[in-house]
């Protein structure tokens, strides 16, 4: 591990209580070393944002010199208003409208660095006359040793700070603590508009923030600190869209919490995990922009970012991750999540239990599962249980450091890669439901899991795009300290599933083209037929731009159909002409032009909007067979336009995204009633949502990056035999 170690002498001032002065000798080290830092910055740069900041750099020193006075008034003096003074240096509250860090423009430099040194002098002058064990502020002082007057001491400032009871004051400024972790993302100049230099985001969101870091003592009998992290991604490595530039979801510290979903893994987790001996120490939320590859370096920007928040968050008790499970990065770091874990666990060191959710078509490998004391996988598909597996990892967790249970967990491979058409666990309607092969497995899974023992046991349904050597079903097993239990029962569990490989191959038939698209023509259901677009699948990271389908729609004469396409040049086309207008365009192979080329069209521009809507449900990714409306949550498709083609053919054309939900056709202004044919890309995210008001569901072999041909791909990594690629070899589980 590398030295965090900084020697650093602190000498009380005079006149002021030995254990306090250490104090204000320790925020005098980091404002000194702010200052010296800030000696770099341009003038013009104080309202500018590098990359990674939510905040200008003047908002940061606003916020910091805020805190600072509401720690001194608030805190110390005890005062329910500001003194007049202080009133006219801060004319702006904390946060917005909206709840968010109220955002400070247009302030000088020289302002913001008055305002501090105002800020501070009051507070040395106050910090100067107390005691720790005084009465004006009793309680408000990490003890120290005492020193006899005008002694100095010297420390080591490491990422472990030691004390106690400045936590308040710490939680109270919660954005600082973000800027604080946000130190770790090595700002490139070249990624801002406004190249501030790294080394003054390194003042600012390190050495400011010094006197406001959250400072602790012995775990020993107090609180058990579990810190939790999010890291997702599902690779398709052969999507052209990959992952090369720093631009993924982040959301650092008490962020990471605050916009969690309270139906989500993390929601669930944080929910069970909550006692009063509990504190959480929320880390990072990741999850990457674009579908495809994750670049090696990419991978190791944020993995360093995890890595160096829990060597900040230290010591821990337990860690949380949500992973997804299916990321592939670039070479070496096939097994990416593997990797983090082990990089996480050379910190956290061996005794530190670690559990995580993941999605049911995570890649688990032998090396991933050693990290880990317990695993809880979707065990629906469409995934519906997010919420539940949160909930179940906490519980796992809350036993573990109560010393109730020390879970191991065992992982056996299957060697079957899809299709994932045939692996939903379970329907809306209860005749296919019964004629799921996965749901079958799941009911001798969940009989298996009454085992005494075994505390959980989940059935993988793996990734077929993701290029990894464990690219394949498999079965994951927790037992209460018994290995031979766990390794066992996955075994077992394991065989199951591969008697099952020609029934997950064969449960819903696959069509051409044309010949999907004349049996929904000819249908004479009331409800709608969906047909699904299975190779242009944006829920396996294609870019959703296939005109395949809707080529065909029109050669073979359907009528009253709505589809779904990205096509960013259409978008803006349609937008400029107006609601109204006529365009003769092309449409479609606007990303990639490797499978299919772009379509002719004429059509009207029928609507416009932005791509906001709720999704109401039931969904895939959400909570519930039913509309719950604790499960709601806002979506943005960004940009789009419904294009009006003859026959009444609709087509919701975006910018950015395409949805397979029936709320995102519906806020769009489409209306199933009037609807003979819904074409969705897809291959199990449409079925929670559209299932329920459609007719039936007829699965096309399309073209595309998310093929069911999974031979044609040009796979590096992938060990064989495989089923269904190769259907020639018999396997065991070898117990």
């Amino acid at each position: 591990m590398p030295d965090t170690t900084r020697q650093i002498t602190l000498i009380p001032p005079d006149g002021a209580d030995a254990a306090v002065g250490y104090w204000i000798a320790a925020l005098e080290d980091g404002r000194r070393r702010t200052l010296e830092m800030l000696e770099d910055l341009e003038p013009a740069l104080v309202d500018a944002k590098a990359p990674y900041h939510r905040h200008t750099i003047g908002t940061l020193l606003y916020h910091i010199a805020l805190i600072e006075a509401d720690w001194l008034y608030v805190e110390i003096q005890e005062r329910e208003d500001y003194p007049d003074e202080a009133i006219e240096m801060f004319p702006h509250g904390v946060r917005d409208d909206q709840d968010n860090l109220t955002s400070i423009i247009g302030m000088s430099l020289d302002a913001h660095l008055e305002r501090l040194a105002w800020v501070r002098e009051q507070l040395t002058h106050t910090l100067t006359g107390l005691s720790p064990r005084g009465s004006a502020a009793p309680g408000r002082f990490p003890a120290r040793p005492s020193l006899p007057p005008g002694s100095s001491t010297t420390c080591s400032s490491t990422k472990r700070n030691t004390g106690a009871r400045w936590d308040r004051f710490w939680t109270r400024s919660g954005d600082l603590k973000r800027a604080n972790h946000r130190r770790h993302a090595s700002p490139h100049e070249d990624c801002s508009p406004h190249p501030v230099p790294a080394r003054i985001w390194a003042a600012i969101s390190v050495n400011v923030p010094l006197h406001a870091r959250s400072v602790r003592g012995s775990r020993s009998g107090r609180m058990k600190r579990v810190a939790a992290v999010s890291f997702y991604h599902e690779t398709n490595t052969f999507a052209l869209e990959q992952n090369t530039e720093p631009d993924a979801e982040l959301h650092l510290g008490q962020e990471k919490a605050e916009r969690a979903h309270p139906k989500s893994y993390v929601g669930g987790f944080l929910e069970g995990i909550r006692r009063d001996d509990i504190e959480v120490v929320p880390v990072a939320h990741i999850q990457f922009v674009h579908g495809g590859l994750v670049s090696a370096g990419m991978f190791e920007h944020y993995r360093d970012i995890i890595v160096d928040g829990l060597r900040e968050a230290m010591p821990l008790d337990g860690v949380f991750f949500a992973l997804h499970g299916a990321m592939a990065a670039g070479d070496p770091y096939t097994d990416a999540e593997g990797e983090l874990l082990r990089a996480a666990r050379e910190v956290a060191g061996e005794g530190v239990p670690f559990v995580a959710t993941y999605d049911f078509h995570g890649i688990m490998t032998h090396d991933e599962c050693a990290q880990l004391a317990a695993a809880f996988p979707n065990d629906t598909n469409p995934h519906i249980d997010n919420y539940e597996r949160g909930l179940e990892a906490a519980g796992c967790l809350l036993r573990i450091l109560d010393g109730e249970i020390q879970p191991v967990t065992r992982v056996v491979h299957v060697p079957i890669i899809g299709p994932n058409i045939g692996q939903s666990t379970w329907s809306h309607d209860a005749d296919e439901e019964e004629r799921l092969p996965l749901y079958q497995l799941n009911l001798i899974r969940e009989a298996m899991e009454d085992t005494p023992g075994i505390v959980n046991l989940t059935i993988m349904g793996g990734y077929g795009y993701a290029d990894t050597p464990e690219s394949r079903m498999s079965v994951i097993a927790t037992a209460d300290g018994d290995s031979e239990l766990a390794e066992r029962m996955a075994g077992e569990l394991a065989e199951r599933v591969w008697q099952k490989r020609h029934d997950i191959l064969s449960v819903r038939p696959i069509y051409s083209i044309d010949e999907g698209v004349r049996m929904a023509v000819e249908s004479d259901e009331e409800q709608p037929v969906v047909l699904v677009d299975l190779g242009d699948d944006p829920g396996s990271a294609t870019p959703s731009d296939s005109p395949a389908v809707l080529e065909s729609l029109i050669r073979l004469g359907a009528r009253d159909c709505v589809l779904t396409i990205r096509d960013p040049v259409v978008v803006d086309a349609a937008v400029a002409a107006g609601v109204g207008a006529s365009l003769d365009i092309q449409i479609g192979a606007s990303i990639d032009q490797r499978f299919y080329e772009p379509l002719p069209i004429r059509a009207q521009v029928k609507t416009i909007d932005d791509g906001k809507y709720m999704i109401c449900g039931p969904t895939h990714g959400g909570w519930g067979r039913e509309v719950n409306r604790e499960a709601w949550r806002e979506a943005d498709a960004g940009l789009r336009v419904v294009l009006r083609l003859e026959n009444k053919i609709d087509v919701i054309v975006t910018r950015e995204r395409t949805r397979n939900d029936r709320d995102f056709m519906k806020s769009a202004g489409i209306l199933f009633d009037e609807k003979k044919i819904i074409v969705v890309k897809s291959n199990q995210a449409h079925r929670a949502s559209l299932r329920p008001v459609v007719s039936k569901i007829i699965e096309l072999a399309t073209p595309g990056a998310s093929t069911v041909d999974y031979e044609s791909l040009p796979f590096r990594h992938l060990q064989r035999p495989l089923w269904p690629i190769d259907q020639d070899f018999d396997w065991s589980s070898g117990r």
